[in-house]
């Protein structure tokens, strides 16, 4: 492979019709990769965004290589300050450059996935995650390569039947006065209701745990807690 001089030159000047753009994409695409493989949200966000990690990294970086009559246009702006005087520069100087573009882009990405979908979220699936990892009775299988939590044995669960809905669970969890209102505390209640159940599918899916846990805290964070300054009293961590 050429060096990245040499890449950078031709990807600029001759656009699409560079015979090393290829060779640019994949370097990029493993530039991002490896940034979003060192985030501590890397798993959070593949599992809103129901991604790849592959397919999260390009779409990352995508707007970089948005052609406009043939050019990179954006990828032209970013190196327009050294493209004058590239072929005295070391190749560490842009390969440096190209790092600081293509980490930039994978992060930032990365926090308006947070953004959209809210750090309650985030901060709820790490400490559900926690909780199950301390307690071997609740235990995991996948389904369709779904991840799902039951405590039920093994031979009590049945595919053919359907999975609990959001609304059920949400209707069940305000219908009930909760004397602590702790992540371990709301998890426990949702996978005993789960199990509870006959017609469905005694095991829970690890989106939908999240996403019912997450939205009954807002709905609470709503109704009771608009007039008080903080929320302290739901314990994400625990």
């Amino acid at each position: 492979m050429s060096d990245i001089n040499d890449i950078i030159k031709s990807v600029i000047s001759k656009g699409s019709n560079s015979h090393h753009l290829n060779d640019f994409i994949k370097m990029c695409l493993n530039l991002s990769l490896a940034t979003l493989r060192r985030n501590i949200y890397r798993e959070s966000v593949l599992s809103k965004t129901g991604l790849s990690e592959r397919d999260f990294a390009f779409d990352a970086i995508a707007d970089i290589f948005k052609n406009t009559d043939g050019k990179y246009k954006y990828l032209e702006n970013h190196f327009s300050d050294v493209m004058s005087s590239i072929d005295n520069l070391p190749p560490e100087v842009i390969q440096a450059k190209l790092n600081a573009l293509i980490v930039s882009r994978t992060n930032q990405r990365i926090t308006e996935i947070r953004e959209e979908f809210g750090e309650i979220y985030f901060r709820v699936k790490r400490a559900i995650h926690l909780h199950i990892s301390r307690h071997k009775n609740i235990k995991s299988t996948h389904f369709c390569g779904v991840q799902y939590f039951y405590i039920c044995d093994d031979d009590e669960l049945n595919e053919e039947h359907n999975e609990i809905t959001q609304e059920l669970i949400l209707d069940k969890l305000n219908s009930v006065y909760h004397k602590k209102l702790s992540v371990s505390t709301i998890v426990d209640f949702v996978i005993n209701f789960v199990n509870s159940q006959n017609e469905i599918l005694r095991a829970i899916s690890d989106n939908l745990l999240c996403q019912s846990v997450t939205e009954f805290y807002n709905l609470r964070k709503k109704d009771y807690l608009i007039e008080l300054e903080n929320v302290h009293y739901i314990n994400y961590e625990e």
